[in-house]
C-alpha cells in the first residue's frame, strides 16, 4: 500500500499476527512521513514490549509525553510505538490500571494531536472492544495482518507467497517443489521470505529449484498439530507418517499425548467402520470430496457411540466425519481390532521401559500401516 503523507491520519493502528508484514506495512508509513534525513528529530520509537503492569504503564506516560512534546525543529513528528503487548486480553492487559491508562491515550489522541504530530502504534493483537482500536477507526487508519486459522488456508496462503516472491527473485519452482518448501519451512510470512533468500543465493545463476534442494537448505521450522499424525495413519501413508512422527518428536511434543491421539484416532476408526459395515452409514463420492450419509442409526447404537464419541456421530463436522469414515474403509475389522491392541501395548511400553519414546513410537506407526489383511469393499 502507498501512502501520502498529506493525506495521512494522525492515527495509524497496524496490527496482527503476521509479524512481517506488519513490520513492512509500518516502515511504509515511516518512509512517506519522515525521511531519512530527518529521523534523528521526526522520528521517536518507543518499545511496547511490557514485562509487569507498572512497565506497561510507564511505556503509556512516556507515550503521551512523547505525542504532544514538539519536535526539536518544530516541524512533522512521528511517535513509533512498537509490538504493544498490553492491548488485548493478557494479565497485564486486563490491569484495570492499564486498561484507564490505554482509554486515556485513546481521549487524547481523539481530541488532537499538535500540527503534524502522528501516532503510529503496532502490535500482535488489539482488543477492538477497546476504545483504542475504535478511536483509531473513527479518526485515524486500521491495518490488520493476520495469517488464517485453519491449516489448509494458511497452506495455500503460504504457497502464494511462495509463488509471487519466488517469481520476484527469479526462481521456478514446480508445484512439488513449492509443496515441499512450504511442509518444511511452515507458513510464517517472516520465514517463508528468509528462507526463499537464502535459496536464491545459493543457487546464483542456476534459478530453479529442486525437492532435493528444499529438504537440503531450508530449516525445518513448521509446527506440525498432532494430528497430522493420527491422518497419517488412518491414511495408511507411511512416508508422510514417519515424517510427521519425526517432526512431532523434533517438536517435543509428549510422546504420551501423541499416543492417547493414536488411541482415540482408531477409537473413531472402529465406530464408523462397524456403521459402514452394517450399513448404518453409506460413503459416496461427491467431486473430490467424499460424503458421510448416515442411513438409520440404531438407537441403542447411537447411545453406545454418544458415549464412546462424547457426541452423536451423526451430528460431527460432515467434512470431518467423512474424512475420518474414509479412513476406516483403509482398514478391515480384523485389522483395526489389531490396531487397538498393538496400540494399548505400545501406551504400557512408553511408561515401563527405558527404550527411546520416539523409536517405540515409530516402530507401532509401521506396524499400524503395514498391510495386515483386506481392507474394506470400495465406497459405493
Amino acid at each position: 500500500m502507498t501512502h501520502k503523507s498529506e493525506q495521512m491520519a494522525p492515527f495509524q493502528l497496524v496490527f496482527g499476527d503476521d509479524e512481517f508484514h506488519v513490520t513492512a506495512a509500518a516502515r511504509e508509513i515511516v518512509d512517506a512521513l519522515v525521511p531519512e534525513e530527518e529521523r534523528v528529530f521526526g522520528l521517536e520509537s518507543l518499545d511496547g514490549r511490557a514485562d509487569t503492569v507498572d512497565h506497561a504503564l510507564s511505556i503509556l506516560r512516556r507515550l503521551e509525553e512523547s505525542l504532544f512534546t514538539l519536535s526539536f525543529l518544530g516541524g512533522r513528528k512521528l511517535v513509533w510505538l512498537q509490538d504493544a503487548n498490553f492491548l488485548y486480553d493478557t494479565i497485564i492487559g486486563r490491569s484495570e490500571g492499564v486498561k484507564s491508562g490505554v482509554s486515556a491515550l485513546a481521549a487524547s489522541v481523539k481530541s488532537g494531536l499538535p500540527d503534524g504530530h502522528v501516532l503510529l502504534v503496532t502490535a500482535p493483537k488489539v482488543d477492538k472492544r477497546m476504545s483504542l482500536y475504535k478511536s483509531a477507526s473513527e479518526i485515524g487508519q486500521v491495518q490488520i495482518f493476520d495469517q488464517p486459522n485453519k491449516p489448509q488456508q494458511a497452506d495455500k496462503a503460504a504457497r502464494g507467497l511462495f509463488t509471487d516472491w519466488a517469481s520476484d527473485l527469479g526462481l521456478q519452482a514446480r508445484q512439488d517443489v513449492v509443496a515441499a518448501f512450504v511442509e518444511r519451512a511452515g507458513t510464517d510470512t517472516r520465514t517463508i521470505m528468509n528462507e526463499l533468500e537464502k535459496l536464491g543465493v545459493y543457487l546464483g545463476e542456476e534459478r530453479s529449484l529442486s525437492t532435493d534442494e528444499v529438504e537440503r537448505l531450508v530449516t525445518p521450522s513448521r509446527e506440525i498439530p498432532a494430528w497430522d499424525l493420527a491422518d497419517a495413519i488412518g491414511r495408511r501413508d507411511l512416508p508422510r507418517a514417519l515424517s510427521v512422527l519425526r517432526q512431532l518428536v523434533f517438536q517435543r511434543v509428549s510422546p504420551i499425548a501423541l499416543i492417547a491421539g493414536i488411541e482415540g484416532r482408531f477409537r473413531d476408526l472402529v465406530l464408523l467402520g462397524e456403521a459402514l459395515d452394517h450399513g448404518w452409514a453409506a460413503l459416496s463420492s461427491s467431486g473430490r470430496q467424499d460424503q458421510l450419509n448416515w442411513q438409520g442409526l440404531p438407537l441403542e447404537v447411537a447411545e453406545q457411540y454418544d458415549d464412546m464419541l462424547k457426541a452423536d456421530p451423526r451430528k460431527l463436522n460432515p467434512y470431518r466425519a467423512s474424512i475420518l469414515a474414509s479412513q476406516a474403509r483403509n482398514y478391515s475389522a480384523a485389522e483395526l481390532e489389531w490396531c487397538q491392541r498393538a496400540t494399548l501395548r505400545t501406551h504400557k511400553r512408553l511408561v515401563s521401559t527405558g527404550l527411546p519414546a520416539a523409536v517405540i513410537l515409530e516402530l507401532l506407526v509401521v506396524d499400524l500401516i503395514r498391510p495386515k489383511g483386506r481392507k474394506r469393499a470400495p465406497r459405493e
